[in-house]
Parts: structure tokens; sequence; C-alpha cells
């Protein structure tokens, strides 16, 4: 199905390939996931995003939330729910992996399908996110 609508856009950029693969993965129909990737937001620093999310820094997450759209949703759940898989792998058992945890249940837990409801809620599921891992990184 993506490839198919890849190939039908002629998209052949590994990072748009990603983009698509990534917003696919988090749901988003194929035909969705591979459009509009060129006007997809390319400015939103997930890196930076996900560094802040971890020490619950709500202040840059809030930051960067304020400039994404709800075409970035899909890109910045999937992005994020990775990122805290991958942490949460890393480790050991005790607060922190519950805080991890939570968090990644959070994120990945009864998100609404439609972009512009989903984009809502990202905002309060990483401020509960935030709080959850801010009392473990300030413990």
């Amino acid at each position: 199905d993506l490839l198919a609508e890849l190939e039908r856009r002629s998209v052949r950029s590994p990072a748009l390939i990603l983009m698509a693969l990534e917003r696919f993965i988090s749901g988003m129909p194929a035909a969705q996931a591979a459009s509009d990737l060129e006007t997809s937001s390319g400015s939103f620093d997930t890196f930076r995003f996900n560094k802040a999310l971890m020490i619950g820094d709500w202040k840059t997450v809030r930051s960067g939330l304020k400039d994404f759209t709800e075409g970035d949703a899909y890109m910045i759940r999937a992005a994020s729910a990775g990122w805290l898989r991958g942490c949460l792998l890393r480790e050991p058992t005790g607060k922190r992996a519950q805080a991890l945890s939570e968090s990644l249940r959070l994120l990945t837990n009864n998100a609404p399908y439609e972009a512009n409801t989903l984009h809502y809620w990202l905002v309060g599921t990483f401020y509960q996110a935030c709080q959850k891992l801010k009392v473990v990184t300030n413990a």
C-alpha cells in the first residue's frame, strides 16, 4: 500500500520515505502518509524535543508543540514513542523505567485517529509524560 503510493508520487528521498513510513506506522492511511510530504514541517527538531521530554522539561516541550501542525502530529507521536521505547529498553528496573513505561503507554494508548483531534490530544499527553519524567529526573 505505502510503497505503491510512494512510487505513484515518485517519492525518492530517503528522508521523505522515512517520514511517510513513520506516518503510516502510526496509523495514517497509506495515501495520506505519502501525500504532502514536502509541506510537512521539516523544521521540527525531534531530537531536541525528545531530549527535553526525557527530563520532563515542559518549557522546551511546550515550545516545540507550539510550532507543529496537525499534519506533523502522526510523525511526532511516532518519533516520541520510538524514543521512549528505546530508552525504556535500555533502562534497568526502577522508578525511571516505570515513568518511561507509563509515558509510553500514555502516548500509545487510545489516541484519536483524526489529525486535528490528535494534535490537541498530544499536547495534554506530552504534558502528563513530562510530569512523570520530571519527578524521577529530579529525585
